[in-house]
């Protein structure tokens, strides 16, 4: 099995098209094979406290967790983002068809 991303064969992991908690499953037509380092940068972690400070959907920003200096909100490490987040970020530019 081969990441989509890169095409690599190891360290293989099951990315979620649409997340469980937005109603997606753990059938075939919703999981995409992703290596390891493919996958991990679906978000933006911290590179001090390893935790996502943000967490994306494709092109959509989930959930940001830095301040306004874009600092970590869990440790305070500075994390290499230039700009702001748009303060309507939350409102819905998609919608799923099925």
């Amino acid at each position: 099995m081969d990441c989509i991303r890169c095409g690599r064969t190891e360290q293989i992991e099951w990315h979620h098209i649409v997340q469980r908690v937005h109603g997606g499953g753990d059938e075939g037509n919703n999981l995409e094979p992703r290596c390891q380092p493919c996958h991990k940068y679906e978000h933006t972690y911290c590179s001090e406290c390893n935790k996502v400070v943000v967490r994306r959907y494709n092109f959509e920003i989930l959930n940001w967790d830095l301040d306004d200096n874009n600092r970590c909100n869990f440790c305070g490490s500075q994390i290499p983002i230039v700009g702001k987040l748009h303060p309507n970020y939350k409102e819905p530019r998609f919608e799923f068809a099925f």
